[in-house]
């Protein structure tokens, strides 16, 4: 019979385990390339998956074989030549240390109902396998991992305090609860979350939370922890009905603030959202009526050209050549005149530099530009977005100052594959800042002032830096942007 628990409680552990990774996969897409650190904490997953294997199981003589196995081909994966070229991982070895990893989480299920050190640390293990393998940050795959175990841990206490009441069962003696019963609620645990996976925006969730609103996961986990924690302790003794009853009431009133939060969160996040897609499509809408504008130019010049000719020939027909001249001299002048400007040669920057240098002139603002860079090393889109809002930002400011203090500085440079991108314009007042956000000083705030926002997006879209420099003449805003994460 215990073999027979023991198996099912493996499956169910199994199970858990791999729908936390399959919905970590589904919000964190899978590195194509692996960097020096990725690769790094490969090999503390290896090398900490066989040390727990060998210390948690019996030493026998097959461990002592798995071991020598595993050194063998950890050394065969240090010199092969794709992981050399960081192109991926040994696949033998990754499955094979896989299986080992949950199965470790499985013995420690069957030890420990419920396990909170383990729970605190994420697994240990699986946060190193998500942050090695998907494109997130370790502490996303931490707080995933912490969140992911201590939700199911406040499930599973459920059952614990249900146990406790009617087994006797306390809280140093958690074999006891390694039962049929046991083991069924946790594969309803299981359909319960598959449930939630199937109803409910989960993917669209977890990465909101993951990526926007990491501070709010880790004070909801640490919650969601602590209450479940403080209710194990409390079962080193069997709970009587006062304990129950303060553990409903604090289980509702958690779940009530659980439920507000998020969806403040949500409100938010979707507010964000809008703003941040209204400031892209007012990008794109600019790009568009110069497009236009330059299609309507054109048509005109191809209209005139007939009449222009049709001039010429008649000066020529009557021997009026200086005439003639002096008509192809003026339409030269003008055609130079409103003819787009080459600035870099690359001519969606190109585009950026005639619609804002327009608007610079009118505003009276002196532009600079130095630029040394053979091509963008971004998506063509993000890239008008990011410097349009960089342009409207820096020509708002400059428009304030006196007319002879309005300067705008750029810079675009390509250096040791980083992208790097200076916007500095001369200012009259100190911005106004709330924590890490700048406050727009337009009425409507509500409307105004994500251009900021819309830049840190796209800047973190490509796992770059944005940093902001100013006083009280002076504003400077510096972009890194890796150009190795940019191509890929």
């Amino acid at each position: 019979m215990d073999k027979v628990i023991l198996a099912l409680n493996t499956i169910a552990s199994f199970l858990e385990t791999g729908i936390g990774i399959w919905i970590f996969s589904k919000v964190f897409p899978k590195r194509e390339r692996y960097g020096i650190q990725h690769q790094i904490t490969i090999y503390v997953w290896y090398f900490l998956t066989v040390i727990f294997f060998y210390f948690n199981f019996v030493k026998s003589a097959w461990t002592v074989v798995y071991v020598v196995g595993c050194v063998i081909l950890l050394a065969g994966h240090i010199v092969h030549k794709r992981f050399r070229k960081g192109k991926g991982e040994n696949t033998i070895l990754f499955l094979c240390l896989t299986a080992v990893m949950f199965c470790l989480l499985a013995r420690n299920s069957w030890y420990g109902y419920l396990a909170n050190g383990m729970d605190l640390l994420g697994g240990v293990l699986p946060p190193l396998l998500l942050f090695a393998v998907y494109q997130c940050s370790f502490l996303q795959a931490y707080l995933w991992e912490f969140f992911y175990l201590s939700s199911t841990g406040l499930l599973k206490l459920m059952y614990f305090i249900y146990a406790s009441q009617t087994q006797g069962i306390v809280w140093y003696n958690h074999m006891k609860l390694n039962t049929y019963e046991s083991i069924g609620y946790k594969f309803l645990i299981i359909v319960f979350v598959l449930v939630l996976i199937r109803f409910f925006p989960m993917e669209y969730l977890v990465e909101r939370l993951l990526t926007v609103y990491k501070k709010w996961m880790l004070l909801i986990t640490g919650m969601i922890w602590g209450f479940t924690y403080y209710m194990t302790m409390l079962g080193k003794d069997q709970f009587n009905i006062s304990e129950m009853t303060v553990m409903l009431v604090a289980t509702i009133c958690l779940l009530i603030s659980l439920l507000l939060a998020i969806s403040k969160a949500f409100i938010k996040a979707e507010k964000a959202e809008k703003n941040l897609y209204e400031v892209r499509n007012t990008a794109v809408e600019q790009q568009y009526k110069e497009l236009r504008r330059a299609y309507e130019q054109n048509r005109r010049f191809v209209h005139d050209q007939k009449h222009m000719v049709q001039y010429l020939e008649e000066c020529l027909s009557r021997g009026e050549v200086q005439k003639a001249e002096s008509f192809l001299s003026q339409y030269k002048d003008g055609t130079t005149q409103s003819a787009p400007k080459t600035w870099t040669g690359l001519p969606t920057l190109d585009f950026i530099l005639n619609i804002k240098s327009r608007a610079m002139e009118q505003a009276g603002i002196t532009f600079e530009l130095k630029a040394g860079l053979d091509e963008i090393m971004m998506d063509e889109a993000d890239f008008v977005v990011l410097m349009g809002n960089l342009f409207d930002n820096a020509i708002e400011a400059a428009r304030k100052c006196a007319l002879d203090n309005r300067k705008i500085f750029l810079s675009l440079q390509t250096v040791n594959q980083m992208f790097l991108i200076r916007m500095e314009n001369t200012s009259i007042e100190m911005p106004k800042r709330k924590q890490e956000h700048f406050m727009t000083t337009k009425q409507n705030e509500e409307q105004h002032g994500w251009g900021i926002e819309s830049m840190k997006y796209i800047v973190q879209k490509y796992e770059g830096d944005i940093a902001f420099h100013y006083d009280e003449s002076k504003f400077c805003t510096d972009i890194i942007i890796n150009a190795r994460e940019a191509t890929n």
